[in-house]
């Protein structure tokens, strides 16, 4: 086969890598692919070397280039996009910015970065929109690693697509699966990759808060593998929850299910965490490590738990190490796993299946939202957690979990038949 030709239908294609430095002259893609029109093989081979010596020729010329002679071609194509005046340290820090990522591909979604996005015709950007969707999930009680993520996995999406920037209005769908699946291919987790795909949602969703007029389907909303429900969303059956109990021979599916704990929060607690009030006497999980800063919380014990509890209280040792690193907590997705495996249980229910259960029975049993939002951790800091005459008393917190006792949902917990 000819270099850079390939045969398709009985014509001839000529294919060819584009550097980075000439994709902005070809689109933005990486992959030069055209049809030449000819099957006759000695046209297509002259075709062919044409086309890869003006291509040769352009890169020669624009890798002798001197900076400053780049940086002026770089004004002049930012000039024929209506962009605003930039005085020449902007326009050197923008320039450095598109050196970085190799040629210069979207300068539209680059310009509207500094145009603005009222009275502009580019429209709002991905990149536009990571401060506002960092600030919302501050307000929400997020951790420096999630808010920090906004900005991370944005850039990573925008590397993908070989751009610095780009209008969410024109992100489709079939970029964000090209995405996934390269990162599936690189051998990424399929839950990190749910985790970025998820993030990039987040950020898309706000900005839609905030722009009546970026009236478009999420892009990232269910994509590719990722379109069924989350398995976390998947229950536990009755007759499955009792084979959990049978090899629940050190309460992890119990004190899940009867705190309402995020399983990381449950393998992250200590003996020392299991504390007494000294005012009423109720013991509780002292919660102090948690996704969100308002998962920072305390549990009371349900009475199937009391013994269990006490047993471990005091003790400075992590309720549930891991095997290989004692020092460490065990990661509570492959605990579960094995013990579904112990369990013989196929389902693809998970941790927070558990903690679904412990929010829907409180449900059942007509507890308040203010303190099923407060036992799960979903409410803002403004109440204080040191201080429960402001908000709610452990003594009512105590009276919901017990209530667990009397719904239906919990029969296979507490042995009802």
């Amino acid at each position: 086969m000819p270099q850079y030709l390939k045969q398709k239908r009985g014509l001839w294609l000529f294919q060819r890598r584009v550097p980075k430095e000439l994709r902005h002259l070809y689109g933005g893609k990486a992959m030069l692919t055209k049809s030449l029109g000819t099957s006759d093989v000695s046209v297509a081979k002259t075709m062919a070397a044409r086309m890869v010596a003006d291509m040769d020729e352009a890169l020669r010329q624009t890798r002798s280039q001197r900076p400053r002679d780049k940086y002026l071609h770089f004004l002049a194509e930012l000039e024929q996009r209506d962009t605003p005046d930039l005085s020449e340290r902007e326009g050197m820090n923008l320039y450095a910015e598109i050196v970085e990522r190799g040629g210069l591909p979207a300068l539209d979604a680059i310009a509207t970065r500094h145009a603005g996005y009222d009275g502009s015709r580019y429209g709002v950007t991905l990149m536009d929109c990571i401060e506002l969707s960092q600030n919302r999930a501050k307000l929400k009680g997020a951790t420096q690693k999630v808010i920090g993520n906004r900005k991370l996995h944005a850039k990573q999406f925008l590397e993908h697509l070989g751009l610095v920037d780009i209008q969410l209005a024109e992100i489709k769908r079939s970029q964000v699966n090209g995405w996934v699946e390269a990162m599936a291919l690189a051998g990424g987790a399929k839950g990190t990759i749910q985790l970025k795909v998820g993030t990039l949602k987040t950020i898309f969703d706000d900005a839609v808060d905030k722009h009546d007029d970026l009236v478009t389907a999420n892009p990232f909303a269910k994509v590719g593998i990722f379109g069924k429900a989350k398995r976390g969303k998947i229950p536990f059956k009755d007759k499955e929850l009792r084979a959990l109990l049978a090899v629940d021979d050190d309460y992890f599916t119990r004190a899940l299910a009867f705190s309402g704990m995020r399983g990381g929060e449950l393998c992250a607690l200590r003996g020392t965490d299991i504390k007494t009030d000294e005012d009423t006497g109720i013991m509780y999980f002292d919660i102090t490590k948690s996704k969100t800063e308002a998962g920072v919380r305390r549990i009371p014990v349900h009475p199937l738990l009391a013994e269990w509890a006490s047993d471990k209280a005091g003790d400075p040792g992590l309720l549930y190490q891991g095997k290989i690193k004692p020092d460490k907590p065990q990661r509570s997705t492959e605990f579960m796993n094995r013990r579904k495996d112990r369990a013989g249980i196929q389902s693809e229910a998970t941790t927070h299946s558990l903690r679904g259960l412990f929010a829907t029975g409180l449900e059942q049993a007509n507890v308040r939202s203010e303190t099923i939002k407060r036992l799960m951790g979903h409410v803002q800091q403004d109440l204080a957690f040191s201080d429960y005459s402001k908000g709610l008393t452990l003594i009512e917190l105590k009276e919901a979990v017990e209530q667990l006792s009397t719904v239906g949902c919990y029969r296979a917990l507490t042995g009802v038949v």
